[in-house]
């Protein structure tokens, strides 16, 4: 880089620097998604009603203690009624549900996109034999099945990495879980019995943590109260109706959550904004959900539903 500083200016010019990094190999150096986005996330303690406009469209941090699964781990959410978490992929509109750190199967782990299908893919059963154990039928559809051979192109297929998925179910007690215990709980080993604890494949579903995490409060409630209160009752007081509402991904449909105390109970977000559990064999709404190779780039647009990120290997 060369900077030239006129001789005599008088102090009323302004200067523009572009700086460009290229790699050993001449390659033009672009950022990783990974480090583009948390680039821009918040600190985990920022208030999100006093947060800037612009604030609040980023990502935000979240610290969990040790499970009977995971490490300690720090991952980072888009959470409100409409982030800026807009993504192109297979020629789709997706959203970034957020950053984690990802286990691909063979204990290699890394900070990964997270996305989802913006679009349903229509009312499927989770399990047509009322399972509730995932791999299912849905599963298969979505890994091997017409939604992988069909559905997918195979420049997004590429982008997909493998990925351990956690599968500990959520018991009794789910009417008084938080988002914190739904996330305890899923990368716990309580399941019923004789089902998976962990799976590694491509698609999947939301957990029930990421639909609870997801949500920033409003003007009855701050994101601290409703991230504190049950999600089974979001819907049933009015003092707690905006944990929903500003929650981008509300009436979102199955969760890939399972009820550890019953053979073919699934969790998934009901119209009115609350988390139950049902039956596997029911249709409910399908949004697949991917975690993209940790080299994938973000070569354009913003994030908003306008200019949505554009990415490239």
């Amino acid at each position: 880089m060369k900077l030239i500083i006129p001789q005599g200016d008088g102090g009323g010019l302004v200067f523009a620097i572009q700086v460009n990094v290229y790699g050993k190999d001449g390659a033009k150096y672009e950022p990783i998604a990974t480090e583009i986005l948390l680039d821009k996330a918040n600190a985990e303690d920022l208030d999100y009603n006093s947060a800037t406009e612009a604030e609040q469209k980023e990502m935000w941090t979240f610290s969990h203690a040790t499970t009977e699964q995971t490490e300690a781990l720090t991952d980072y959410r888009n959470i409100g009624a409409d982030p800026n978490n807009y993504v192109t992929f297979n020629n789709e509109m997706w959203r970034i549900i957020g950053v984690f750190t990802v286990d691909d199967g063979t204990g290699n782990k890394e900070e990964r996109l997270k996305i989802i299908k913006d679009d349903s893919l229509g009312g499927i059963a989770w399990a047509n034999n009322n399972q509730n154990n995932w791999p299912s039928t849905l599963a298969n559809n979505l890994n091997s099945g017409d939604y992988w051979t069909n559905s997918l192109g195979e420049e997004a297929k590429e982008m997909i990495g493998d990925t351990l998925w956690y599968l500990g179910g959520v018991d009794s007690s789910y009417d008084t879980a938080v988002a914190s215990t739904f996330y305890d709980s899923e990368r716990g080993m309580t399941v019923y019995s004789g089902r998976n604890t962990s799976w590694v494949g491509k698609v999947g579903l939301i957990y029930s943590s990421d639909y609870g995490y997801a949500t920033s409060g409003g003007v009855k409630t701050d994101r601290n109260m409703c991230l504190n209160e049950e999600i089974y009752n979001w819907d049933t007081s009015e003092d707690y109706s905006d944990c929903p509402t500003n929650d981008w991904l509300f009436q979102i449909g199955w969760t890939m959550t399972s009820y550890a105390n019953y053979y073919s109970g699934v969790f998934y977000t009901e119209g009115e904004g609350s988390l139950v559990q049902t039956d596997a064999y029911y249709t409910k709404q399908v949004h697949p959900v991917v975690f993209l190779k940790s080299n994938i780039k973000i070569v354009n647009g913003d994030g908003s539903s306008s200019d949505p990120y554009i990415l490239e290997v």
